[in-house]
């Protein structure tokens, strides 16, 4: 009974990361377990999309704790400057 559960939990929310307009076209896939564990996976553009994967999982009722695989991957090149800048940005005050 417990597994009819989880699948159909885990149809709902690939069904919902399928109608979500930005997650979508990158084909992120859920995988429930058992114990109310979601594991998602898939590659998208930027970090925000990754934590929007995951806010959107912890909305469905029975998600006990969700594990964010997904891979942030830009088709642009990153440079030693573009990553200090980032670095610079993010985690050292402003002068």
């Amino acid at each position: 009974m417990a597994n009819i559960l989880f699948e159909s939990l885990a149809e709902q929310i690939n069904a919902e990361l399928q109608r979500n307009h930005i997650l979508a076209p990158y084909g992120v896939r859920a995988r429930v377990y058992g114990n109310g564990t979601v594991q998602i996976q898939g590659i998208v553009n930027v970090l925000a999309e990754k934590h929007q994967a995951e806010e959107l999982v912890w909305r469905f009722p029975g998600v006990k704790n969700v594990e964010n695989n997904i891979t942030v991957c830009t088709d642009g090149g990153v440079d030693d400057e573009d990553i200090a800048f980032e670095l610079g940005r993010n985690y050292w005050p402003i002068r």
